[in-house]
C-alpha cells in the first residue's frame, strides 16, 4: 500500500522547468527555467499511468478555482502575509483502472493565486485509510535560490513538515523531513506512451524520514525525471529502498493524457510563466522534493 502515497505526492506537487539554455562563464551551460514553469490552472486535467506492480492504476489530477471561504475549517488555516488572495486553486487526485474511470479520491492540495502551496491533504495507506494534512504554517524549507540552474551542478533542499489529523481543532500526529538533491542534465526529446516531448532531464537523489504515532519509516530513492514543454512532468523513473531492512522497488510514472483549459483566467504563475520571469529555485526544489521523495505510508 506504500505505492498509493508514492502516487499521491508525485501527482500533487508536479511542476515543470525546462526550455532554453545558454553558455555562461567557464563553459557552463545555463538553463532558463522561466519559460516552462507550469502548474495546472482552472479546468486542466492530467492523467498518469503508474507502473509499480501488475495491474497498476491510472491517476487523474484536476484543478478548480475556489474562493478563500471555500477552504474547509478542518484545516485550521490562517492566511499568512503574502499568501492571501482570491481565487484559490484546489487540485484533486483520483484513481481508476483505466483512462475513463478515475473516481476514488486519494488526495487534495490548495494553492494561492501565486502558486504557493497552502494545504496538502492525502490519504495514507492504513486500515481503514487515514487522511492527514500538512499546513504552510508548519512547514520550512532550506535551500539555495539562484535565478537559473547550471547543467551538471547539484542543488539540494531540505523540507521539514508537521502532519495533522482532521480533528477539531487539528491534532499534531507526526512529522516528516525530506532531503533532495537534483542535477539538471540537458534538454532532450523523450517519448512517453506514444507522445514525444521536448523535455528537461534531471537526475535526482532523495531521502525522507517520517514518524507517525511513534513509528518511523525511511525511504531512499534515486533516478531520473523529465519535464516537458507546455506539459509539466511527463515521466519519472526511480528506484526506492524502504526501511532498515532494505526492500527495493521500481517506480515509473508516465503522462497518459492531458487536457489544458482554453480559458486561462488564472494568474500566469499557475500557467506558463512569461519568458522574462525566472522561476525561483525555492519553488522548484520544494516541488521536486515531494516528487522525488514521496510521502511514506
Amino acid at each position: 500500500m506504500r505505492y498509493l502515497s508514492v502516487l499521491c505526492t508525485a501527482l500533487f506537487l508536479i511542476t515543470s522547468c525546462g526550455g532554453g539554455s545558454s553558455s555562461g562563464g567557464g563553459g557552463e551551460t545555463v538553463i532558463d527555467t522561466g519559460p516552462f514553469y507550469y502548474q495546472p490552472g482552472d479546468g486542466d486535467e492530467m492523467i498518469y499511468k503508474v507502473t509499480v506492480a501488475a495491474n497498476s492504476p491510472y491517476y487523474k489530477k484536476s484543478a478548480f478555482t475556489l474562493e478563500n471561504t471555500d477552504i474547509p475549517d478542518q484545516y485550521n488555516y490562517e492566511a499568512l502575509d503574502g499568501l492571501e488572495g482570491n481565487p484559490h486553486i484546489l487540485e484533486t487526485v483520483t484513481r481508476g483502472d483505466d483512462l475513463s474511470s478515475c473516481t476514488d479520491t486519494t488526495g487534495l492540495i490548495y494553492y494561492t493565486p501565486e502558486g504557493e502551496e497552502i494545504i496538502d491533504d492525502q490519504r495514507y495507506s492504513a486500515e481503514p485509510p487515514v487522511w492527514l494534512f500538512t499546513n504552510v504554517d508548519y512547514s520550512t524549507i532550506d535551500d539555495e535560490e539562484p535565478e537559473s540552474v547550471v547543467a551538471g551542478r547539484e542543488y539540494e533542499s531540505t523540507i521539514e513538515e508537521i502532519l495533522f489529523d482532521h480533528s477539531d481543532p487539528p491534532v499534531e500526529v507526526g512529522a516528516r523531513t525530506i532531503t533532495t538533491s537534483i542535477t539538471p542534465l540537458d534538454i532532450v526529446s523523450v517519448s512517453v506512451l506514444g507522445s514525444t516531448y521536448e523535455a528537461l532531464r534531471i537526475a535526482t537523489e532523495s531521502f525522507s524520514e517520517e514518524t507517525i504515532g511513534g513509528s518511523t519509516t525511511t525511504l531512499t530513492g534515486s533516478g531520473t525525471m523529465w519535464f516537458g514543454r507546455d506539459a509539466g512532468l511527463v515521466k519519472i523513473q526511480m528506484e526506492y529502498t524502504e526501511g532498515e531492512n532494505p526492500e527495493s522497488f521500481d517506480y515509473l510514472l508516465e503522462l497518459a493524457d492531458i487536457t489544458l483549459s482554453a480559458d486561462a483566467v488564472l494568474p500566469a504563475s499557475l500557467q506558463i510563466a512569461p519568458p522574462a520571469r525566472a522561476v525561483p529555485l525555492r519553488s522548484f526544489m520544494k516541488n521536486i522534493s515531494h516528487i522525488a521523495l514521496p510521502r511514506l505510508p
